[in-house]
């Protein structure tokens, strides 16, 4: 492939999955000689973009005139490259694809709908019931037609999961036109890191990491963590729900047991994960998790709500405990197990980093580009 252009909401120095894939994926094909061009929606911040052997066009969405001048960017770089593949800004692009007649491909890790409907408070129920429900405002029904119109405008759909899949066939997309390609990352990068024996004295050390979002259960982990007393617990990463979260540890009397780390670059996020013995990621829901990928690979064992694309990675009593999304007594109960009984969490973690290695960055990017050069 000679040129990609590669569009995306979050870019570094925002960390996160998608920024961490479209970064990965932009430096291969610039390292192959490719010409790779991203535009994205995240501001430099200071982040010195001439470190890239690509281009980077950022927009700022607190700028005047953000989306006349986003769509005319990315019609004019549609014109100038080979192939286009989408995770973000979705909407302009094909607006703009519309106008210049591009192909573009799209790559889907979530229901922004229902995202937006939790976010905003406009909606309890989980992401399943939430489908067959009409969206509870004008906006989020114009962002459903939307969302149906661009994605029935790509030549694909990529989705991470099986389960994400089954979603977009709920929103109308036909099945032939969704293809799965799983989530991946740089195995090669976490060889150093082997599953750690917990002596008897040690607190087990547990995280969460992720946005500190109302559907990713962080409320429910305190609450049941705080019912163990040999327990330590990290929470990496940031969000709108902090100060109710920390509210909670406090009101518990757990502050000298819990550390907010705030938000992390990627290698501390990382470098902070692989202390722990065990990751926690009790959300309602979830495509197909980096972070479930990543503690496997640094060798924790998981615990993760059974849920989305969760039981796709996590097999429960294999290579992790599986539990009811937002059940206290369940979640304290798998913490429990692995806390009393050093065998099975060991056994647990090690099952994880075995089979992380089915998750090679490398084999996503190569079937993605099989893709779109086809």
């Amino acid at each position: 492939m000679k040129s990609l252009l590669l569009i995306t909401d979050i870019f570094p120095p925002q960390i996160g999955g998608p920024a961490s894939f479209m970064v990965r994926l932009a430096a291969t094909l610039a390292a192959r000689g490719s010409k790779v061009t991203v535009v994205c929606a995240t501001p430099a911040e200071g982040h010195d973009d001439r470190q890239f052997p690509f281009r980077v066009y950022r927009h700022s969405r607190r700028q005047f005139g953000f989306r006349t001048r986003t769509a005319l960017r990315i019609a004019r770089e549609l014109l100038t490259h080979d192939a286009c593949l989408v995770n973000g800004l979705e909407y302009l692009t094909a607006i703009a694809a519309r106008v210049v007649r591009r192909p573009y491909t799209i790559k889907i890790v979530g229901d922004i709908v229902w995202e937006m409907a939790r976010h905003y408070a406009l909606t309890a129920t989980d992401i399943d019931a939430f489908q067959s429900l009409l969206p509870p405002s004008g906006k989020l029904r114009t962002l459903a037609r939307r969302r149906r119109w661009y994605l029935n405008g790509a030549a694909t759909v990529i989705v991470p999961s099986n389960y994400l899949r089954g979603l977009a066939r709920g929103w109308g997309i036909p099945t032939e036109k969704i293809r799965i390609i799983q989530n991946g990352i740089p195995t090669e990068d976490y060889r150093q890191w082997q599953p750690q024996r917990r002596g008897a004295s040690t607190p087990l050390r547990v995280a969460f990491c992720g946005r500190l979002t109302n559907w990713k259960g962080v409320d429910t982990l305190l609450e049941a963590a705080a019912a163990i007393k040999n327990i330590n617990l990290d929470i990496i990463g940031d969000g709108p729900e902090r100060a109710a979260l920390e509210k909670i540890v406090t009101a518990r009397g757990v502050n000298e047991r819990v550390t907010f780390t705030g938000r992390l670059d990627e290698k501390a996020a990382r470098d902070r994960l692989a202390k722990s013995h065990v990751l926690v990621l009790d959300s309602a829901y979830e495509g197909h998790s980096h972070v479930l990928l990543e503690a496997g690979a640094l060798g924790l064992a998981p615990i993760a709500s059974r849920c989305g694309g969760n039981p796709e990675i996590v097999r429960d009593g294999e290579n992790g405990i599986l539990v009811a999304p937002h059940d206290v007594p369940a979640l304290r109960d798998a913490l429990e197990r692995l806390e009393e009984d050093e065998p099975l969490r060991f056994r647990l973690a090690s099952a994880a980093k075995n089979g992380s290695s089915r998750y090679a960055l490398a084999d996503t990017i190569a079937a993605i580009l099989d893709l779109i050069s086809g």
